[in-house]
């Protein structure tokens, strides 16, 4: 009955696995037949969809230089943009001297998502997200998500924190609980998030990892 059930369940997880190669030949065909349509707005939108996905199969425990990271922070930005048009508003402020240096791969990509989910969906009127990097005065890679969005009430301020940092806590931020979790990890305590967040103004959410990698 064990060996029944082990079985079903193998069974049921790779009946729900759908081939890459598939899956990218039918985002290209939706893609050429939107272009040519004339619908380019909706063919950059599925490359752009391709892409995201296809780097996100390619995951693994390797770094990446931060200038990869951004292309895919970009790529979700724009692909949001198609969704959201002129309430969604983003600059990157990137200093050069940081493209290089290698962070876990999507590490930013969340932090993003949740100015969008937190703060532009539960705001009226448009939202500005702004990504910054640059060298801090000990010479570490600083990494900084901000927004002027909806912002976070003092109360939910504090279950967020301790969602962060108690293992045992729940909440509904699971994507910034996981890039608290990696960066700990990889980094150590002193790398993990910092949240400051004003109701109705804003959150702006930030990291500091060794310029040179891994501790």
């Amino acid at each position: 009955l064990l060996l029944q059930k082990q079985n079903d369940i193998k069974f049921k997880m790779l009946a729900s696995q759908v081939n890459p190669h598939f899956l990218f030949n039918t985002l290209e065909s939706i893609r050429m037949e939107a272009h040519l349509r004339g619908e380019e707005g909706l063919a950059q939108a599925v490359w752009q969809l391709s892409m995201l996905i296809r780097n996100s199969l390619e995951v693994g425990s390797r770094q990446i230089p931060l200038s990869d990271e951004l292309n895919m922070v970009r790529c979700y930005l724009e692909l949001q943009k198609f969704r959201y048009e002129d309430r969604l508003q983003y600059s990157m402020e990137i200093d050069p001297a940081t493209e290089h240096i290698e962070i876990p791969p999507l590490i930013i990509q969340p932090l993003v998502e949740n100015s969008i989910v937190h703060g532009l969906d539960r705001k009226e009127g448009p939202t500005l997200i702004t990504i910054r990097t640059k060298l801090n005065d000990q010479d570490m890679l600083l990494v900084e998500i901000q927004d002027d969005g909806a912002g976070i009430p003092p109360m939910k301020m504090n279950q967020l924190k301790n969602q962060l940092t108690n293992s045992d806590e729940s909440g509904d931020r699971i994507g910034l609980r996981n890039v608290n979790d990696r960066l700990e990890l990889t980094y150590g305590i002193a790398s993990r998030l910092t949240i400051n967040s004003i109701e109705r103004k804003g959150t702006c959410i930030t990291f500091c990892i060794p310029k040179e990698g891994r501790t």
